[in-house]
């Protein structure tokens, strides 16, 4: 995977991102869910990135998805493939579907993107009430590894006959909250002229690895794994950009 997770939540990167970017991501997951017998739900803020090929490949899904149009883009995606998926558009810290699970995911640093640090802990507690008992969580996180402010990140990828070019730059950081604040924009280029663009102002929350752990264990979580930018391989994690973290209830 060549791009941070920041990147995985503009929706004029979603065509390239499911082309390019998930291959690895999802076969380490499908790894992780194949022997689940049981229902798995997956927790997105504008996308539902793995439900899709997933349900292609017969695991039992379901989506929790905050943005409208992510939900209508999941249920072309699985149309495509001859599927139907149920499909609960709410906030993720508050949703309810009614049911549990034998695994509840949280891809691509969905949990950073709330507002607020309790939020997030809100979100983890929901999630631990929807599984299972010995059900999973599978969550991902990226660590805040800039600090000074407009600092940027420039990303430029060729795509057949298209160039994008995207910047990142820090504008707000809070050091007391652990949250900060960036403006997104990305450009597409054919034949010398822009296509398309995009520009948002998206703000994350950060944990650190040894403290989100303890957080899962004060929730209620066991048995916690963390693995380094989807590799099975979790003793060494020095060199990590997204750290994938799977417990137990």
């Amino acid at each position: 995977m060549t791009l941070g997770l920041k990147w995985f939540h503009l929706e004029t990167l979603q065509s390239y991102i499911q082309e390019y970017e998930l291959e690895h991501v999802i076969n380490f997951y499908y790894e992780k869910l194949m022997d689940k017998k049981g229902k798995i739900l997956e927790l997105g803020k504008n996308q539902l990135q793995l439900l899709p090929t997933f349900m292609d490949r017969g695991l039992k899904m379901e989506g929790v998805i905050e943005s409208d149009k992510g939900k209508e883009a999941c249920h072309e995606r699985c149309s495509k493939l001859n599927q139907s998926a149920k499909l609960l558009q709410a906030k993720l810290p508050n949703f309810k579907t009614g049911s549990l699970y034998d695994a509840v995911i949280v891809p691509f640093g969905v949990m950073s993107l709330t507002s607020k640090r309790v939020d997030s802990i809100k979100l983890l507690k929901n999630v631990h009430t929807h599984l299972k008992n010995t059900g999973t969580i599978i969550v991902d996180l990226s660590l805040q590894n800039e600090f000074t402010i407009l600092q940027t990140e420039d990303v430029v990828i060729e795509k057949k006959n298209e160039l994008i070019v995207g910047e990142s730059k820090l504008v707000q950081i809070d050091l007391i909250e652990q949250k900060a604040t960036y403006t997104l924009s990305v450009e597409h280029w054919n034949e010398g002229q822009i296509s398309n663009k995009e520009s948002k102002v998206q703000s994350y929350v950060w944990f650190g690895i040894k403290e989100f752990k303890l957080v899962l264990e004060k929730i209620g979580f066991s048995s916690v794994i963390i693995y380094a930018d989807y590799s099975d391989n979790h003793k060494d994690l020095s060199r990590g950009k997204v750290f994938t973290f799977l417990a137990q209830k």
